[in-house]
């Protein structure tokens, strides 16, 4: 039996640009919870942790990551809270990068069988003051040619944009 190896690149990915949202940490980890909980629903991210990297403005990276374990469904609310907490001492002005969120997903076999991988995809949220934009990456080939111009991708992504309740535009980038 074959098992499933992960891609070291992401595979292809779509990306949101969420002008109509407001900007800002808050509205990046509402987001993050509701994406996650479309990807939850289609087994696809289990999710595990929230990482990011601190930044100032003016100065740029501080070399500081966090990474947060979660389990289950993201409270936004909690979620702010554990974030603001967790401000390096030592940069009292630093922000908050991009939020990655983590954990494994289902795939199904030739057999029909389910299989757990870890990081089968990745979700992004840049909670950017100016504006929110959010990633959905994938890295293995389950994702082929032929799923991502199917009807079964385009469902999937109709559900994340009505889940989520995104704007409709989108684009999509593949790695071929």
């Amino acid at each position: 039996m074959s098992f499933l190896m992960r891609a070291p690149e992401e595979c292809g990915s779509w990306e949101w640009e969420l002008g109509g949202v407001a900007p800002g940490l808050a509205s990046g980890l509402d987001v993050a919870a509701r994406m996650t909980a479309v990807l939850r629903g289609h087994g696809l991210l289990e999710p595990e942790q929230v990482e990011w990297f601190w930044f100032v403005y003016g100065v740029g990276g501080v070399g500081i990551k966090t990474v947060l374990p979660v389990r289950g469904r993201l409270d936004p609310a909690d979620l702010r809270g554990r974030v603001e907490a967790s401000r390096p001492s030592g940069y009292p002005d630093a922000r908050v990068g991009d939020l990655s969120v983590s954990g494994r997903g289902v795939w199904i076999d030739a057999d029909g069988e389910e299989r757990r991988e870890e990081r089968l995809v990745v979700l992004s949220v840049d909670p950017d003051e100016r504006e929110l934009s959010a990633d959905v990456a994938v890295f293995h080939d389950v994702w082929g040619y032929f799923d991502f111009r199917g009807s079964r991708i385009r469902r999937f992504t109709g559900a994340m944009l009505r889940g989520s309740r995104l704007p409709s535009e989108t684009s999509t980038r593949f790695s071929e």
